[in-house]
């Protein structure tokens, strides 16, 4: 439950746009996230929000849905029909609660979908099965406006935009017809072309009409068709009306612009305008060199700065009120003094106009006359031009404009793509010449009378220049201008020969279709034709002429429609790219459908065809997808475990391993490919001392007939030369006889459950050995103690009750009890000292230390001892030796060892302290040597012991507390080093001990050059008293450490060869001590990837570009660092 607490955001993205309520609540029943659109179904009186508890007050009394919830933390899942309601097509909405729960070991919460589903009723009324609600929403946003209408004209069925605003009601009982609409002219026109469509069948009735809305007023172009009935008697006819409103609004202002714009090109060509344009906020957008000449700003100076302010007309008008002036009248005009930038006084005409030729913001043409020199200057008119052009240019129909001698002025491109014309303008061409052989006029002069009449909708033979072949049925609309003078028109047409379904030509293949038992269906250019009953129950249509004349790429789910159309080719020429398909569609019952289409072309009247044969696969396509996801899962599965499986199977007597799983390179190092390539390669991965073990029990569990399963701990040592610790769990299929035919195998890392023994079982001998050792050191302790206090107790007592001691016998006494106390004193201090190390309490701050410097402090604070003894003390560490070590500490230790060779050491003896190289790479070893009294072969052992707690009488008679040395062994042990003693009883002692060695070099593994070099620039800057050392993999770098023992490795995360991760856990694996700490900087890194890495104990994990203050407080930070 703990992820869907923290959902991602691209998650919480998805859930608020899927069309359903979606709920999630945890163990306790309170919600965690709910998703916007459950709240639109109205279960819930109030706003369901994160807290509140599911059980008490979400949802509606009358849903009574807490028992169904309360039987989910029994893990009883639930779907619930909370309401219902018939809808106007005879269907009906079910409103569906469906409710999982969520176990992980126990009751995690769960989640609530809540649905809207549609079942479509059996029945339907014959006049309202015309249509489908898809068709219905389709044609609604698609058509003006259709009717579907009876042989009396009466309307069974609207629709499109328009039908909501003329408020057409399809009711029982009451019938309405086109003339209570449109009057009564349309509907006398309509029963005329009723008339001719009863004897031509294949014919279009077409016209032009009016329609008044409150005080909108629409201009509709209208075709009657009749409607293939099918197998029905029903006599239907399809009105369709485009709305042409805005297509002629549009030429109509374009027509008027033009003969506007004509005027003012009239007027440039005998004088010169000054002009500029603003934008409705009145800020300037064009500057032309007219008006930069006379008000003497440049364009640079000006450009969306505001006008008004500029030439001082800001206290006369602002923006918006000129704006709202100019939408009501066509110009305004002002006249003003206005002083040029070169300080000459002009008084100016301005003009502004509003222009809005396009779709783009409106905007104010201003026209600046020099009223004193009377000279205007011209702005770019043509620009207005152009816009128009581009407008019209964005057409799907083909449209030319042409003057009176039918030479073309403008043709867009749906026009030259037609004709085949070449890209460059046909202007001056003669309109006839791209309709010659069509059945628009007899000749030439018959061309003229043509195009220079007004027509709407006439139907003429056209023929596209690609194709000649072919007779294209089109319908052209001609247009005059209405501008007063002006000769020219605009003509376009439509290509309506795709939209005439041809029925004589396709009846023989009605009647093999409908005994057909698959689908069957026939297709010309991508367009359903003809189609069986088979082939309409597959593909969920609600009636045959559903089918017809409709794209089958709208039959099935968009994803797959380009599959499709590359299936079938983009036309007939292409072929047929492959034979078989399966398209996934939906039922009646909103399932999942597969259907399986083989196409095949056909010849029929000369034209390409294609015939579809279609039947459900739906089972075998289920069948195949679970395969495909039992397979999928499977590979997930094996490929994120890190255990992993193996197969062996019988082979010519003998078991052979057949089969890893990728993850095997996880524990072993190798891939699979190479374990296989030799049935003995794993075998050689078996440690030696295990290898007697294992091959002793594997040939037991063959042997033992009865046996299915076994399990072997055993250790591998892997690709990197690491040791790990497998459990192999096999399970065999044995034949009758009981000889083994299969094995599969679980090979698991045990490593850290082996690790944690061990440690489990060290810390319980630790544990064992402390409580033994305190209850010595207790014991010792008291007997001490005891001794001091005794001896102060007892001359205290002489020197209170005995009158007659003398002077002299008094200070002997005090002296006595002085020395007890100081004894005392010194004990209780070690004690203290030793207690603080053991408990973790004393500060440990290691820094970089020069040894010899060290040493020589230890021996200066020792040389009055040494002089009053007349012992010599030497330092035989000479140069820079830098150790990473606690100085205080270190120095209390050098103190205790040198004091107490002096102790034990006769007049005319020597003490003295060297250093050299261990043979651990990281440490330093140094001896503190003297040629005293020599140890006791039988007291070596004791003397670190803090529980026998040793210790003997010194040359001089000096006493000790005998947990000197204990204390010295601590320090020594919290450095990570280790120390022993040599002696020879009256020869003298060495106390030889390691600390670990500053190294001077850090190690940046990296294997992108430019940031190898950059980042050494980076830390020497951080670092400047450390060298740095690059390696360009982790299997370089481990050789480095070895070599030179950095003092801190930054690696990249990604690298060829080792990656970072590999390289971190393979040097936190081995057996070093004094592991240097690590930062992880990438450019590659993602915050899980951070994680992995924390999990092995990286503190620092950084992203490139790094926060260079973040990189050195790291760096620094990990420079006082020791990994023990």
């Amino acid at each position: 439950m703990d992820t869907l607490r923290e959902l991602s955001k691209e998650t919480r993205d998805l859930l608020e746009v899927i069309p359903a309520g979606f709920l999630i609540f945890d163990a306790d029943f309170l919600v965690l996230y709910s998703n916007q659109n459950l709240s639109l179904f109205g279960i819930s009186e109030t706003e369901i929000e994160a807290g509140k508890d599911l059980r008490f007050g979400v949802f509606r009394k009358e849903y009574s849905i807490e028992p169904e919830i309360e039987k989910m933390k029994e893990g009883v899942p639930f779907e619930k029909e909370l309401k219902s309601q018939r809808t106007t097509d005879g269907g009906e909405i079910s409103l569906i609660l469906k409710g999982v729960p969520i176990f992980e070991d126990e009751f995690k919460g769960g989640i609530l979908l809540l649905e809207d589903l549609k079942v479509i009723s059996d029945s339907r009324k014959k006049g309202e099965d015309v249509l489908s609600s898809a068709n219905s929403h389709i044609l609604d946003n698609t058509l003006a406006l259709m009717l579907i209408l009876n042989r009396e004209l009466e309307i069974l069925h609207s629709n499109g935009k328009l039908s909501p605003k003329i408020n057409i009601a399809v009711k029982k009982g009451k019938v309405l017809r086109p003339d209570s609409l449109f009057g009564d002219e349309l509907l006398s026109v309509l029963q005329d072309g009723l008339i001719t469509l009863q004897s031509d069948s294949r014919g279009v009735f077409y016209g032009e009409t009016e329609y008044f809305s409150g005080s909108d007023q629409y201009y509709l172009r209208y075709n009657l068709v009749r409607v293939p009935s099918g197998k029905s008697n029903l006599e239907m006819y399809a009105l369709v009306f485009e709305d042409i409103t805005e297509l002629k609004t549009t030429i109509s202002l374009q027509l008027k612009a033009i003969e506007e714009l004509e005027h003012y090109h009239a007027i440039a060509e005998k004088l010169e305008f000054a002009l500029c344009m603003v934008d409705s906020r009145g800020n300037i957008t064009h500057w032309n060199r007219g008006i930069e000449n006379l008000l003497g700003y440049k364009k640079s100076e000006v450009f969306g700065k505001d006008f008004l302010k500029l030439t001082g007309l800001s206290s006369r008008y602002d923006a918006s009120r000129l704006y709202e002036q100019l939408l009501e009248a066509d110009e305004v005009q002002t006249e003003t003094d206005f002083y040029s930038k070169l300080g000459e006084l002009r008084k100016v005409k301005i003009i502004f106009k509003l222009l809005s030729l396009s779709e783009a913001e409106p905007q104010i043409s201003i026209l600046v006359s020099d009223i004193s020199e009377e000279k205007k200057k011209n702005s770019e008119i043509s620009s207005s031009l152009n816009s128009f052009s581009n407008f019209v240019g964005n057409f799907d129909r083909p449209v030319c404009f042409y003057d009176d001698e039918l030479q073309v002025n403008y043709a867009n491109t749906a026009f030259m793509e037609f004709f085949a014309l070449p890209g460059e303008s046909i202007k001056g061409e003669y309109l006839w010449k791209f309709f010659a052989g069509s059945n628009a006029y007899k000749n030439l002069k018959y061309a003229k009378e043509f195009f220079r009449s007004p027509v709407t909708g006439h139907e003429v033979i056209l023929y596209k220049k690609a194709d000649q072949d072919q007779p294209r049925r089109c319908f052209i609309d001609i247009l005059k201008s209405e501008s007063e003078g002006s000769n020219n028109f605009i003509l376009s047409f439509r290509d309506m020969t795709d939209a005439i379904l041809d029925a004589r030509e396709l009846a023989e293949l009605n009647g093999i279709f409908s005994t057909a038992d698959d689908g069957m269906a026939l297709l010309y250019k991508g367009v359903l034709k003809l189609a069986n009953d088979s082939f309409i129950k597959l593909f969920n249509f609600p009636s045959y002429d559903t089918v017809i004349g409709r794209e089958l790429g709208s039959l099935i789910e968009s994803g797959d429609k380009d599959k499709l159309f590359t299936f079938l080719g983009s036309d007939e020429q292409s072929g047929i790219n492959q034979h078989r398909l399966t398209l996934p569609v939906r039922s009646a019952s909103n399932d999942l459908v597969y259907v399986e289409v083989v196409a095949n072309d056909a010849r029929i009247n000369d034209e390409n065809y294609r015939v579809l044969i279609a039947r459900d696969v739906t089972r075998e396509k289920i069948a195949e997808e679970r395969l495909k996801e039992s397979e999928i899962k499977y590979r997930s599965l094996t490929e994120n475990l890190d255990d992993f499986f193996w197969i062996a199977e019988r082979r010519e007597n003998a078991i052979r391993v057949l089969f890893y799983t990728s993850s095997v390179i996880k524990i072993t190092g190798h891939d699979a490919d190479y374990l296989l390539s030799d049935s003995k390669n794993f075998l050689k991965l078996i440690y030696p001392d295990d290898f007697g073990m294992f091959k002793s029990k594997l040939k037991r569990f063959y042997l033992n007939y009865y046996k299915g399963t076994e399990e072997i701990e055993f250790r591998i040592i892997n690709k990197f030369g690491n040791v790990v610790w497998v459990r192999n769990k096999m399970s065999a299929v044995r034949e009758k006889k009981g000889a083994i035919q299969k094995i599969f195998g679980l090979v698991t890392d045990v490593s850290s459950q082996k690790k944690a023994e061990q440690i489990l079982k060290e810390s319980t001998s630790n544990l064992q050995k402390l409580n033994e050792t305190k209850d010595k050191f207790i014991s010792i302790i008291s007997h001490d103690l005891r001794t001091p206090f005794s001896s102060i107790l007892g001359f205290t007592d002489l020197l209170i009750s005995d009158d007659e001691l003398t002077v002299e016998e008094r200070k002997q006494y005090v002296g006595y009890i002085a020395e007890s106390s100081r004894s005392m004193l010194t004990m209780v201090n070690s004690l203290l000292e030793w207690t603080r190390l053991q408990t973790g309490r004393i500060n440990f701050e290691p820094d970089r230390v020069n040894l010899s410097e060290l040493a020589e402090k230890s021996i200066v604070s020792l040389k009055g001892y040494a002089m009053k003894k007349k012992i010599d003390l030497i330092n035989e560490i000479t140069g820079e030796i830098y150790t990473f070590i606690d100085e205080g500490l270190v120095m209390q230790a050098f103190n205790n060892l040198m004091s107490n060779s002096l102790k034990f050491t006769s007049e005319g003896g020597f003490v003295k302290i060297s250093a050299r190289q261990s043979d651990l790479p990281r440490f330093i070893e140094v001896t503190v040597e003297d040629n005293g009294a020599g140890i006791k072969a039988e007291n070596l052992s004791k003397i670190f012991q803090v529980d026998s707690k040793f210790t003997t009488v010194g040359t001089g008679g000096e006493k000790g507390t005998g947990l000197g040395l204990s204390l010295v062994h601590e320090i020594i042990s919290k450095h990570g080093g280790a120390i022993r003693v040599e002696s020879e009883y009256g020869k003298g002692a060495k106390f030889i001990f390691t600390l670990p060695k500053a190294s001077a070099s850090i190690l940046l593994v990296d294997d992108n050059t430019t940031d190898k070099i950059l980042y050494t620039k980076i830390i020497k800057g951080i670092a400047p008293d450390y060298s740095i050392i690059t390696a360009s993999d982790g299997k370089e770098a481990l050789e480095m450490v070895a070599k030179h023992s950095p003092a801190l490795i930054i690696t990249d995360h990604i690298m060829p060869v080792m990656s970072g991760y590999v390289f971190v856990k393979t040097l936190l694996e081995r057996n070093i001590k004094g592991k240097p700490p690590i930062i992880v900087l990438s450019g590659d890194m993602r915050k899980n990837e951070g994680l992995i890495y924390n999990d092995l104990g990286v503190e620092f994990v950084f992203s490139k570009p790094v926060n260079l203050a973040s990189f050195k407080s790291a760096i620094e930070s990990c420079l006082k660092k020791l990994i023990v």
